[in-house]
């Protein structure tokens, strides 16, 4: 494409040198400027490229890509830049600052998708828009050599006319525990009985969970209970066990190698998973399982609302499908 010009009044270039596309804002409207700013900037990379400079991208965390991004926006008088503001807290407070940009996989925002969906409880069009401004987010970060491409490209959106919430059978429930491990057999049994986040069941410590009140207390950052789960009778005895000999203040589920919580046990999960042919399946998942499950039973959707700690009723909504199929089997009764 060369040197082009766009409404905005700034040049920019777009190239191919050695292979490797080059797509670069030349911040000027001078047309002999920008060819003298295009020149430099072909033999910069040519020469960096020769002394395989260009195999190593520059680092930069994630929030001094926004700050970087913000600065470009308010240059180009973007329309959106509010919104894209508040979205990107939600990013900052997911990923967190200091996480380099180049560490972020294509994992990591399908977690950010279901965070948005279930602790934001936005929509799955909401969701979509997200998605858009972290994209563009990224391809300003290979436009300035800070990735080499955009991994949110890897990430399907939502059709929200098709979504629906993906829940484990009860056959596929008996292949996926033949191929967990001992000690993630715990977590995914107690994932099914409370329906918690995976981040509240990796460090849930043992006083939490009250067998005199038959209760599970989820805390805020400041210790405070957000969340009362019952338990259930028939779970009750199966939870003691897993709690036993364990003291009060210690966590539930530890590494036996770091003698502390779980970090993650995502690559555990996903070959446990693949080796029992489910797809189209996260350990986020599982929530989804306790409170269809719950749906499918005849709870009240208020009440799964309550259980589920959700805000807004439409949230819970998601799960209504399953009382669509409770009625199609009802009917197949008569």
């Amino acid at each position: 494409m060369g040197l082009y010009k766009r409404k905005n009044g700034y040049y920019y270039t777009h190239f191919t040198i050695k292979g490797q596309q080059v797509h670069r804002k030349l911040h000027t409207k001078d047309y002999n400027e920008a060819l003298r700013l295009e020149a430099k900037l072909r033999a910069d990379l040519f020469k960096a490229i020769e002394l395989g400079e260009l195999t190593a991208f520059k680092r930069i965390t994630l929030s001094e890509l926004i700050k970087k991004y913000q600065r470009q926006s308010e240059l180009d008088n973007k329309k959106s830049r509010d919104t894209d503001n508040s979205r990107f807290k939600v990013f900052n407070a997911f990923f967190k600052p200091l996480t380099q940009v180049k560490d972020i996989r294509v994992d990591d925002i399908e977690d950010l998708k279901e965070y948005l969906l279930d602790e934001k409880e936005v929509s799955p069009t909401t969701v979509n828009r997200y998605l858009e401004l972290l994209s563009a987010l990224f391809t300003y970060a290979v436009n300035h050599d800070y990735l080499k491409e955009n991994i949110c490209r890897k990430v399907k959106k939502f059709d929200p006319k098709n979504y629906t919430v993906r829940y484990l059978s009860e056959m596929e429930e008996k292949r996926l525990f033949k191929y967990l491990p001992d000690y993630l057999k715990k977590i995914v049994r107690f994932a099914l009985i409370t329906g918690l986040r995976k981040g509240n069941i990796l460090n849930i410590q043992r006083k939490q969970i009250d067998f005199y009140k038959n209760t599970i207390e989820i805390l805020d950052n400041k210790g405070n209970s957000y969340l009362v789960i019952p338990i259930a009778d028939k779970y009750r005895e199966e939870l003691m066990q897993i709690c036993s000999n364990i003291d009060s203040d210690d966590y539930l589920f530890k590494n036996p190698k770091t003698g502390l919580p779980f970090v993650d046990i995502k690559k555990a999960f996903n070959t446990a998973k693949e080796e029992a042919g489910i797809t189209n399946f996260r350990f986020h998942d599982l929530r989804h399982t306790f409170a269809t499950r719950l749906v499918m039973a005849g709870v009240p959707i208020v009440t799964v609302m309550a259980l589920m700690g959700h805000k807004k009723i439409e949230t819970t909504m998601r799960y209504a499908h399953a009382t669509d199929e409770s009625k199609r089997q009802a009917v197949n009764l008569l």
